[in-house]
């Protein structure tokens, strides 16, 4: 099976470990599910109000930064830690 690539990574894995569904982070943007699939996995981006609102809505204790870290950024090792 082929991995599946997310852009944001760490936002991933905050929406797996809070158990975030992205049907309410969709419902709370605006937009439908498939947008937030594609903003997920880099074929479109969040707007900047849009990262601001999903970090202080349902992610505060994560900074911005790094939640919304690309991918790239990670692979070159500069992903930081708290």
């Amino acid at each position: 099976m082929k991995p599946i690539f997310y852009n944001y990574p760490r936002l991933e894995e905050e929406i797996k470990r809070k158990g975030v569904k992205k049907t309410e982070i969709a419902q709370a943007l605006g937009v439908d599910e498939v947008t937030i699939w594609h903003k997920t996995r880099g074929k479109r981006k969040f707007t900047v109000d849009q990262a601001i609102y999903i970090q202080k809505t349902w992610f505060p204790d994560v900074p911005i930064d790094v939640l919304f870290q690309h991918d790239s950024e990670i692979q070159k090792g500069s992903f930081k830690n708290e």
